[in-house]
């Protein structure tokens, strides 16, 4: 919502813009998501939103059996150089997750800074990873915290907070549902206007054994 109890009106973001289409488009997957998964029995990972395949390359070369989805056409092609130069195998689908849904289950569901920026598709991304984790599987997600929409770049986008992200997963055992700091993108480190730290929500979850978190009696 703005100041005047309005509705925000979010304008549209070109992801296919973001990417050349190669594998020059590669940026290492951010380790949080590698250290948890370290932990767990390796069976199927889902990332969503997977850009560029970064986390899907690493998770396939620990010898997890990943999907990687994104809306960006240009976004797969690069992933697919990237898993080709390192050898690597994945299934790779070009989908808007706001209307995709997943043929199968996995036991690890990732999303990182990749989000829509409106708050009712992001519902209906939440509902897709709901429904594609298995399970007693886990759900990793980081994305630009609300807070964010004080700075110049981020003014115009509705982001999600802790409380939107806890309610979404609702009935999901919450390991981690916080806020973090981190570095400044070194594309805008160069902007004072943006040079302080910034923020991320951060949710680490686990989906319950029994449907709807009720477990027989």
């Amino acid at each position: 919502m703005g100041a005047d109890g309005e509705e925000k009106q979010t304008p549209p973001f070109e992801w296919n813009d973001v990417y050349t289409g190669s594998a020059s488009d590669y940026t290492a997957p951010d380790p949080w998501f590698l250290d948890v998964a370290r932990g767990l029995a390796k069976a199927r990972a889902l990332d969503l939103g997977c850009g560029a395949g970064g986390l899907v390359g690493a998770l396939a070369q620990r010898g997890w059996e990943v999907t990687g989805v994104d809306i960006a056409s240009r976004a797969i092609d690069a992933a697919s150089q990237v898993l080709a130069e390192r050898g690597l195998e994945a299934t790779l689908e070009v989908a808007d997750a706001t209307g995709w849904q997943a043929s199968s289950q996995y036991e690890l569901v990732t999303s990182s800074y990749a989000l829509p920026t409106c708050p009712d598709e992001r519902a209906s991304v939440f509902r897709a990873m709901r429904e594609a984790l298995a399970p007693g599987g886990v759900l990793l997600l980081k994305e630009h915290d609300t807070s964010m929409q004080r700075l110049p770049h981020f003014a115009a986008y509705d982001l999600p907070s802790v409380d939107e992200v806890r309610a979404a997963f609702e009935g999901f055992e919450l390991v981690r549902a916080d806020v973090e700091e981190y570095e400044v993108d070194p594309a805008y480190r160069s902007d004072p206007e943006v040079s302080e730290l910034w923020k991320a929500v951060v949710l680490h979850a686990r989906k319950p054994l029994a449907d709807e978190g009720s477990r027989d009696q």
